[in-house]
């Protein structure tokens, strides 16, 4: 009888682990965040197939899962693409989150954070930031170019910017 139960134990164990792998592999691309805003997130998730996702977020440094985002179903005619909005955050504010398909939370072995933007209209000046233009680039194959001095040249552009 002890034989059955831990035959049984190991095979439930078992099981579970490969559900819990295929669940992981559902995610093909992501997570990655898209625009933030001072009371919103959106996040962007695409899984290998159909699959319901969700995120679940908190202010970094306090429990995990004080809020969730909408389920959504993601289908082939959208390229099994996610678009979940995290409407519950404060402006200024770091969040930890965690991606959840067909009801499996996904482990990452990365920080999945994001961050909404400081509520600063009308109360301070807008925050600081650098932006820099430059020409264009060519940098052409060696063995297509044409015959003598190169079309392209080299990345020197970069540097200057």
């Amino acid at each position: 009888m002890n034989r059955f139960l831990l035959l049984f134990a190991l095979i439930v164990i078992r099981t579970l682990g490969l559900a819990q792998s295929a669940d992981h592999s559902l995610l093909r691309s992501g997570p990655m965040v898209g625009y933030s805003d001072y009371k919103e997130v959106m996040l962007w998730v695409q899984t290998a197939t159909a699959a319901d996702v969700w995120i679940t977020y908190a202010v970094k440094g306090q429990r995990m899962a004080a809020f969730s985002t909408d389920t959504v179903r993601t289908r082939k005619e959208e390229a099994f693409v996610a678009k979940l909005v995290a409407d519950k955050v404060q402006p200024d504010n770091r969040y930890v989150y965690q991606v959840h398909i067909n009801g499996q939370a996904i482990d990452l072995p990365y920080p999945t954070e994001f961050q909404s933007q400081a509520l600063w209209q009308w109360r301070e000046d807008p925050p600081d930031f650098s932006m820099a233009f430059g020409s264009c680039t060519y940098i052409n194959e060696p063995e297509v170019d044409q015959p003598g001095t190169p079309y392209g040249q080299d990345m020197g552009i970069f540097q200057t910017i």
